[in-house]
């Protein structure tokens, strides 16, 4: 059997169509990222800056955590 590959020139077009053929996945830790959908909880704007990030120390067995602020670009306001 004699292969011709597409014009892009791509080898993995062809993967669908052949039975038998593994396919490429991409991995779980490729996921498309989608940022959390932020608003200032004073006025509910989403329109905000982002301010500063430090890592705390929790109690014992806990572990560290990170601290993020932010600050409203209508109201100033910082959390």
């Amino acid at each position: 059997m004699r292969l011709v590959l597409p014009a892009t020139g791509n080898p993995w077009a062809l993967a669908g169509g052949l039975v038998g053929f593994p396919r490429p996945l991409a991995p779980a830790c490729m996921a498309s990222f989608e940022p959390a959908d932020r608003s200032c909880p004073n006025c509910e704007q989403k329109g905000y800056m982002f301010r500063a990030r430090r890592t705390i120390d929790g109690k014992p067995g806990e572990g560290t955590f990170v601290e993020t602020k932010y600050r409203c670009r209508a109201c100033s306001h910082e959390w």
